[in-house]
């Protein structure tokens, strides 16, 4: 039997489409300002969401993991450049991730979007690997879907 950790779950354009229409259909997305992409992953999902919406996606850059190989070790989170949150101010922002692992990187995002003040931050993720959360930290608003394994994105190179 394989190790949980060690599974690799690939997933296809089809299967994120479908996630996002769950996402959709559960969040009430029209109700918000903003939708706030942690990129690079979350990038794919907003355009999708905003699209549909007409709702304006804005970056979030922050990272993790090493790179994006399978169980990539994590490093100190890094903050790259980004807008001026302060736009954010009394506005009900959609922060949007394709994975949510540990928890440790959205839950940075809302302690410095809580800063900015908006009315309302809500979180939505397509993916959870429940293998890596860490309970200490709060679950998104809404889960498209929850795995046990590393998600292979289309859009990474070794997911295609």
């Amino acid at each position: 039997m394989q190790n949980a950790k060690n599974v690799i779950i690939k997933v296809s354009w089809a299967d994120i489409e479908f996630v996002v229409k769950v996402i959709d259909k559960s969040c009430n997305i029209k109700s918000f300002d903003y939708i706030l992409a942690i990129t690079r992953g979350g990038w794919i999902p907003s355009v999708i969401l905003s699209n549909k919406h007409g709702i304006e996606v804005l970056p979030f850059q922050i990272r993790l993991t090493a790179n994006d190989e399978p169980n990539a070790d994590k490093n100190k989170l890094e903050i790259g450049q980004n807008i001026d949150f302060s736009i954010l101010k009394n506005k009900k922002v959609l922060v949007v991730d394709d994975i949510f692992g540990s928890g440790i990187t959205l839950s940075h995002v809302k302690n410095v979007l809580s800063k900015f003040t908006p009315t309302i931050v809500s979180t939505v993720v397509c993916y959870m690997n429940t293998n890596n959360y860490k309970k200490e930290y709060d679950l998104p608003d809404f889960i498209g879907k929850k795995v046990q394994g590393w998600i292979m994105f289309p859009w990474e190179s070794k997911g295609r």
